[in-house]
């Protein structure tokens, strides 16, 4: 029918659709309520208009699963929150979300206020916001927009370079003789076209820019007018480092982007890497450099850092080829001086959150005070010896075959290394579902509820 008389025609099957719609909804609600799990609920984006709403879980066999709940468009209205409750509601999860994950600006997802109805609903040791991690790589490769005022200013005088050479035939025919003669000199010229005039990359501007340097001093001597417009020596130094550090930040973030979806537990070394790379700029006797890290670290960093410290430390921690080793190396590089009144901090939101998971009554000693357990689960996991820290292994089997001598920690890992800080899932350019959803998503002439109907019901089958 759909070759035939294109989308259209699923207007007049829409019953039918949305009745399978409602009858796998059906099953995936009697499937939610029997796992003893909790849930995350992560905003992706599927296009530049809508999001898909999913849920994140390790179910009762110790296997990490995603199940799309909702489809819905980022511009919606007020009421948009409430159709999220209700969907909550209908699949008996409300209670049991964990945490919200999303990069998607609050304010358009309504997010204030349905963190803070999942917030009082849920009765569980840890709930919040969270960023994922594409929320961080986005803008470590857009460093150069996001990068100090300056960078801005830089570009804008980039393109008034390129602008110049398109703007006659004169001007070009003249920038063409620069190029020859800068290369029948022997001088470095690496670009081979001008940059299209619609170019959003402003790295590829400035590799294009620094590619034709020669060229256009060769172009100065050519053309008196151009000698106005073309950048001073300092610019072309700024112009350079600011290459180099956006492509090398560009590097770190394509690295994430490759690596496959994952658990929790092997995001802390990778974002503390991140780290101490700015911290590392910021040291340095360049000051260029300097600026464009502590602009990256004060505007991004930091705010990722904060929101997702202790969901990454407490994953790590769960890995037992790590356990703390990893994070008191990690913060010792970090914090120098300041690391162990900071690793103490950490460590007592960890216990405090292990506590809630395993609800230990606080001891009191000899003098009627309070006293750490000395034999807690969580004393005695750290205690035991870590397992072989090789780079193929199965933490999910690790914990399914462990969980009868770790009850409480076992229950606390299922959550907190199902939690979705990764890259997105059906969102990415290797999910074939995800292109298949994006399809359904940009298709015209069809109505909201039936493309969610669609989206939902592809992804349940």
């Amino acid at each position: 029918m759909i070759i035939k008389y294109g989308f259209s025609s699923l207007k007049s099957i829409k019953a039918n659709i949305l009745h399978v719609y409602k009858e796998e909804k059906e099953k995936l609600h009697g499937y939610l309520n029997q796992l003893s799990c909790h849930f995350h609920l992560k905003f992706e984006l599927c296009d530049m208009e809508s999001i898909l709403i999913v849920l994140y879980f390790i179910d009762d066999n110790w296997v990490l699963k995603q199940k799309i709940i909702d489809f819905a468009y980022e511009r919606c209205e007020r009421e948009s929150s409430d159709v999220l409750k209700g969907l909550l509601v209908d699949l008996n999860v409300d209670k049991n979300i964990c945490s919200t994950v999303t990069g998607i600006c609050e304010n358009n997802l309504d997010l204030y206020f349905i963190n803070l109805w999942i917030g009082e609903r849920a009765v569980l040791p840890f709930n919040g916001h969270l960023l994922p991690i594409d929320w961080l790589v986005n803008k470590l490769k857009r460093n150069v927009q996001n990068g100090p005022n300056w960078m801005a200013g830089l570009l804008s005088e980039i393109k008034k370079l390129f602008n110049y050479v398109r703007e006659t035939l004169s001007n070009e025919n003249n920038f063409r003789v620069a190029v020859n003669k800068a290369k029948s000199m022997g001088k470095r010229v690496t670009s081979q076209g001008l940059p299209k005039k619609s170019i959003f990359d402003e790295l590829e501007l400035l590799e294009s820019a620094l590619g034709f340097k020669e060229a256009f001093c060769e172009l100065e001597q050519i053309d008196p007018d151009f000698k106005l417009i073309n950048l001073t020596d300092e610019l072309w130094y700024k112009a350079n480092v600011a290459y180099e550090c956006a492509n090398e930040l560009k590097d770190v973030a394509d690295n994430f982007w490759r690596s496959k979806y994952t658990t929790a537990n092997v995001y802390f070394p990778k974002v503390c890497d991140i780290y101490m790379k700015l911290l590392q700029w910021e040291g340095s006797d360049n000051y260029y450099v300097c600026e464009i890290a502590s602009s990256i670290r004060e505007k991004y960093f930091d705010k990722y850092w904060s929101k997702c410290n202790l969901v990454l430390v407490i994953a790590v921690i769960l890995d037992p080829r790590f356990k703390t080793d990893i994070v008191v190396g990690w913060y010792m590089e970090l914090y120098g001086r300041d690391a162990n009144t900071r690793l103490k901090k950490i460590m007592i939101e960890v216990t405090n959150v292990y506590n809630e998971y395993a609800k230990v009554p606080r001891m009191l000693d000899t003098l009627g005070r309070p006293s750490p357990s000395s034999n807690s689960e969580l004393d005695l996991y750290l205690n035991e010896a870590k397992i072989p820290a090789v780079e193929e292994f199965d933490i999910l089997a690790w914990w399914r075959t462990n969980s009868p001598k770790y009850p409480a920690l076992a229950r606390m890992a299922r959550d907190f290394l199902a939690i979705p800080i990764s890259t997105p899932c059906f969102t990415s350019n290797t999910c074939h579902l995800g292109s298949e959803l994006s399809n359904i998503s940009n298709c015209d002439g069809l109505d909201v509820d039936l493309k969610k109907a669609l989206v939902c019901t592809k992804s349940w089958l």
